[in-house]
């Protein structure tokens, strides 16, 4: 799943992407909790090399486009053992969750199947898929997703 290519994969949606996520001490949230803003999820492996550098890229947005709302999705199937010691090992201007039963990683989510990870998941101020990229992204190509 790891890799830095783009590839098409799962097409805009008409819905609200409907989707409960955990956090480091395992309470959950809904994504409808970012409701009435545009997201970005950035979807990742704590492992993944390609990640690693798309998580710099996105820091370095971050800190020169402070008003996007972001929040990272961990990618594999360990993410509940190493969420908390990767939030104590890094520090990030977003939420960072993971997905309880697998079911974004399996394909089994809304969102289908991902093609690969880093993914960047562009929800509109409604909550629906407006635009997924695969790989690690370039300051314009974020603030294409953020709207920036």
């Amino acid at each position: 799943m790891a890799g830095c290519a783009s590839a098409p994969g799962p097409q805009p949606s008409a819905a609200p992407l409907t989707l409960q996520l955990a956090r480091a001490d395992g309470r959950t949230i809904e994504l409808s909790a970012y409701g009435g803003q545009p997201l970005l999820l950035f979807m990742f492996a704590t492992y993944d090399e390609a990640s690693q550098l798309a998580l710099v890229k996105l820091q370095q947005f971050l800190s020169q486009h402070g008003t996007a709302q972001v929040a990272g999705v961990i990618m594999q199937p360990d993410a509940a053992t190493f969420l908390p010691l990767f939030k104590e090992a890094v520090s990030l201007p977003f939420e960072v969750y993971y997905d309880q039963d697998l079911r974004i990683l399996k394909g089994e989510s809304p969102l289908g199947k991902l093609n690969s990870i880093p993914a960047f998941v562009a929800l509109d101020a409604t909550g629906r898929v407006r635009e997924i990229r695969y790989g690690v992204q370039t300051s314009e190509q974020l603030e294409q997703l953020t709207g920036q």
